[in-house]
């Protein structure tokens, strides 16, 4: 009997977080998984990790349910071109505050993908010497946020 008590309790303690968590809805591992690693991207790509935010020191972000931010640039030359496509994760402790977030965020040239509780942020930049900059989302940006989707898909 003891031993069903302490079932019972465990049970009744965990329901909250589960409930806040969205009953295990979402990516809850380190963010860095979530990346698609360059040697599986065509080209030549490099890769320029951002230092981690994090949301504990920001009262805006916590109190939005921000779990986690990482971002990573994905950067290739070739001649006079350069193209950076910058890759931001938001993670959220439930699926609907990322999607209720995710409304809030939208940019006009960044491109938003929602899977879950994490919130997939796409930002191209095209450097052309004599030309100048361009903000569109180029067609291989647009592949590495489909291929960080899959990523997320089967991190569950």
């Amino acid at each position: 009997m003891p031993v069903a008590r302490a079932l019972l309790l465990l049970v009744v303690l965990a329901a909250p977080a589960a409930a806040e968590r969205g009953a295990g809805a979402g990516y809850f591992g380190d963010l860095r998984a979530v990346f698609v690693p360059v040697r599986q991207l065509e080209g030549t790509w490099e890769v320029l990790h951002e230092a981690p935010t994090d949301p504990d020191r920001d009262p805006g972000m916590k109190a939005q349910g921000v779990r986690a931010v990482r971002t990573q640039h994905y950067t290739r030359y070739a001649g006079p071109i350069s193209q950076v496509c910058s890759v931001e994760i938001w993670a959220f402790v439930t699926p609907a505050r990322a999607a209720s977030v995710e409304r809030g965020l939208r940019r006009a040239d960044w491109r938003f993908i929602l899977h879950e509780n994490l919130v997939i942020m796409l930002r191209a930049r095209t450097l052309e010497r004599r030309v100048g900059t361009t903000k569109t989302l180029f067609e291989d940006c647009a592949r590495i946020g489909e291929l960080t989707r899959a990523r997320a898909m089967g991190l569950h």
